[in-house]
């Protein structure tokens, strides 16, 4: 192994070597590499989902309705409530009622 160099550090000393500082280097690239994919990935992804928004505003709307149905039925399951009835004569009868 051939030593081509000396770098001191704070109350050390690091030896190098071609080979050693190619590495580094292939190192270093790929991280910068790393960050352009990155960078343009997440650039990417938020051009598609602007693209999408009107269809994610529908979307979250109708799981929003779903949920609040979904909870009404529940309730009225638990509480026991019931679909009042109607019939054609002009008198209300309101047996056990109340109001939820």
């Amino acid at each position: 192994m051939i030593l081509s160099g000396k770098q001191t550090l704070v109350n050390a000393e690091r030896y190098t070597t071609p080979e050693l500082r190619d590495y580094e280097r292939k190192v270093l690239d790929a991280d910068e590499r790393i960050a352009e994919i990155e960078r343009r990935l997440f650039i990417e992804l938020r051009l598609w989902i602007g693209e999408q928004a009107a269809r994610l505003r529908r979307t979250a709307s109708a799981v929003s309705q779903l949920d609040v149905l979904g909870n009404f039925a529940r309730l009225a399951a638990s509480r026991n409530y019931v679909r009042q009835s109607l019939s054609d004569d002009a008198q209300i009868m309101i047996v056990a009622g109340r109001h939820p």
